[in-house]
């Protein structure tokens, strides 16, 4: 047996595990933070069952949150980076981006705000139908008929 080769491979293991086990311990320690607070009108008062939305910048990755009955809010672990925070709820205006006050264009009414709920579900359905039909009918051109009609809708295409 050739321990010169034996004790090599012996250390070019042990440089390997621990390399390995270096790594893992530095992926490990990622530190996090939360954002939390209390929702207020601009009396003070507080403001129960108001929709946070936190949205990390980088990632796209959206956190809802609901108030509390005392208006507080805890986003819970999130890790370092910048965040865009919005609130909603009921009875107050919305503003566009922080800067445009929308107004409101109707007054509150159930029954109207059930109605719109109605209509909204209705057109997103026919949406939905008409997206299908439509990819349903660029389909049945490519492989049924055999046409260029879906390959003439592709971007790519340089010879129109």
């Amino acid at each position: 047996m050739n321990w010169k080769r034996f004790l090599g491979v012996m250390f070019a293991l042990l440089a390997v595990l621990s390399l390995g086990s270096t790594r893992v311990a530095a992926q490990t320690t990622v530190s996090q933070g939360s954002i939390q607070g209390t929702i207020t009108d601009a009396t003070g008062a507080v403001v129960a069952g108001a929709k946070i939305i936190i949205t990390n910048k980088a990632t796209g990755q959206v956190i809802t949150q609901t108030s509390t009955g005392s208006g507080a809010y805890n986003s819970g672990g999130l890790l370092p980076g910048d965040y865009i925070l919005r609130v909603e709820a009921k009875g107050f205006r919305t503003v566009w981006f922080g800067l445009v006050p929308l107004p409101n264009l109707v007054g509150r009414d159930a029954q109207l705000g059930i109605r719109l709920l109605e209509l909204h579900e209705t057109l997103n359905w026919m949406l939905i139908t008409l997206v299908a039909l439509h990819s349903a009918a660029a389909l049945k051109h490519h492989f049924i008929d055999r046409d260029d009609v879906l390959v003439r809708m592709l971007p790519a295409r340089t010879d129109r």
